[in-house]
């Protein structure tokens, strides 16, 4: 009995508890459903010296970010051109603050007009050419390829050498390249059949392509090139094409007056290439240099892009000799080309190195290095193969860098800022006037000769061939010269305007100048590569990509 009785006082303490535990369930069940709809607040924790210190440098951190981020929005305030003054009104953005869709087509409008008429300008173009070819082409039945290294080297230095020497401004190394590449292959084409028409060989009604053909071409060329640097960063792709078509027209009119007519003397094309080209040039950037032009903040170096210009001057510097020997037509003018601008342009970087320290506060000017040590080369351009001796071709040269350097020194801020004349390249200082001084030199080595022929050239043969027009030969070199500048300024005029014309449909914004961004699809860095010293000399890319 006593038994019975313990088990059952087990059992109803068993399911007192069971019970006790129901109902504790029961009376948990609205505290933990008032836990889940209001969470506790956690408890503040009190922060250590490290954490504080750890909390500071974040805070300085993020701070640098900012900064960094803001100055970003300025520089695309003044430089993108989804948000120029044109584009700002009504442009949308998503959420992470790039343009949307319809912000980037509203950029790619306003030039969409320009790019149809680039499509059917270069298409009709080509075009024309492939009838003319077809119709009036043939080859050169000599089958004469001696003179093709020569033209290797000249190709060398027009698609290369020019391209890159341009492309020393930080953002428009695309435009620059790629513009020489685009006009020079455009201009060799249409060039040789221009020559033609200079040349026509009335018996056959058609016109040979030869080594010499294929040689003036990339001359005509350089001319083109010269004329660009006074543009670049200043034009369309469509007013680049109209100065492909319209420039080679009026080089062959005065390659047809100066050299066809007057029988002019001009080796290595010191007058009718570089001083031709060169004041073209600055005829034509009057009509498109303006405030905003010359005081764009783009229109500046870079270092690394002044790099690669400096590998364009090396390639222009190496193969300058075969530039201005590429046309001589015997094998003594030939040696003596080669040698007299050798001679001339190693004395042109030596004067160039010289002067530039004395006028830059004891340093080296890197725009006098680009440029002026290449002047020697432009100086032989006129009398490269004739006989002006060893020494006369160093003095030359010498003088030519020294007259280079001045004028990218002092005379480029005068004719910008007094003429309205921006030279962007310094054409005048690399081309214009040693260009002159070329032409000067061959008038006094023509003097020089007719009055001491036997000294200088005892062959008779070699000096009438050389000087076609006697003891009068500096005369005509005289004219040449004025004809050259006159046909130069008149056709750069004509260019000019049309140019500007062309630029009314679709005008070049403040933004646009100096830039890529308008005309090429640009990698994700473009905008980003380029700092304003004085608000993000101290953050790293990393911090304003995070």
């Amino acid at each position: 009995m006593s038994e019975n009785k313990k088990k059952n006082e087990s059992s109803s303490e068993e399911s007192a508890e069971s019970s006790s535990e129901e109902s504790n369930e029961v009376e948990k069940k609205p505290t933990e459903s008032k836990t889940i709809t209001e969470a506790p607040k956690p408890a503040k924790k009190e922060s250590s010296a490290e954490e504080e210190a750890e909390s500071s440098e974040d805070d300085a951190k993020e701070k640098k970010v900012k900064i960094a981020k803001g100055a970003l929005k300025k520089t695309e305030r003044t430089q993108s051109p989804v948000t120029s003054p044109r584009l700002r009104k009504g442009m949308s953005r998503t959420k992470t603050g790039m343009p949307s869709k319809q912000a980037i087509q509203q950029m790619i409008d306003p030039f969409r007009y320009e790019a149809r008429l680039f499509y059917a300008l270069l298409f009709a173009f080509e075009v024309a050419i492939i009838i003319i070819y077809a119709i009036w082409a043939d080859y050169d039945k000599s089958g004469n390829t001696i003179g093709y290294g020569y033209t290797r080297d000249v190709n060398i230095m027009i698609f290369f050498g020019f391209g890159f020497l341009m492309c020393f401004l930080r953002r428009y190394a695309y435009s620059a390249i790629g513009y020489t590449f685009l006009v020079s292959a455009m201009v060799a084409q249409w060039s040789m059949f221009l020559q033609a028409l200079a040349d026509w060989e009335k018996e056959s009604g058609e016109f040979h392509i030869g080594i010499f053909q294929m040689v003036n071409g990339l001359f005509c060329a350089g001319a083109v090139m010269i004329s660009y640097g006074a543009l670049l960063g200043k034009v369309t792709p469509v007013q680049m094409l109209l100065l492909a078509i319209i420039e080679p027209l009026f080089y062959w009119v005065n390659i047809y007056v100066t050299v066809n007519k007057l029988e002019v003397v001009d080796i290595g094309g010191g007058m009718t290439i570089h001083t031709f080209g060169a004041y073209f040039g600055l005829a034509t950037t009057w009509f498109l240099t303006s405030y905003e032009t010359r005081s764009h903040k783009d229109n500046t170096n870079a270092y690394n892009a002044d790099i690669f210009s400096l590998a364009g001057t090396l390639f222009l510097w190496i193969m300058w000799p075969s530039f201005n020997a590429a046309v001589a037509d015997t094998p003594q003018g030939e040696l003596r080309a080669l040698i007299n601008t050798f001679l001339s342009i190693t004395a042109s970087v030596l004067s160039s190195f010289l002067v530039s320290r004395i006028v830059s506060e004891n340093r080296f000017d890197v725009v006098h290095i680009q440029n002026s040590t290449l002047a020697g080369g432009v100086a032989m351009g006129v009398a490269a193969h004739l006989n002006i001796q060893p020494a006369g071709a160093i003095g030359c040269g010498f003088l030519a860098g020294i007259i280079s350097v001045w004028g990218y020194k002092y005379l480029t801020p005068v004719l910008s800022k007094k003429l309205n004349v921006q030279d962007v390249c310094g054409i005048n200082n690399l081309h214009g006037m040693p260009g002159i001084l070329s032409c000067l030199i061959g008038i006094f080595a023509a003097l020089t000769a007719a009055r001491n022929t036997t000294k200088f050239y005892p062959d008779p043969a070699e000096y009438t061939h050389l000087f076609p027009q006697g003891d009068l030969q500096a005369g005509y070199q005289t004219a040449g010269l004025f004809i050259t500048l006159g046909i130069a300024l008149v056709g750069g005029c004509v260019t000019g305007f049309i140019l500007m014309l062309a630029n009314r449909h679709n005008p070049i914004t403040k933004s646009d100048f100096f830039n890529d961004r308008t005309f090429w699809n640009l990698p994700t860095d473009y905008e980003y590569n380029i700092y304003d010293k004085q608000e993000e000399d101290a953050i790293e890319m990393k911090e304003v990509n995070a």
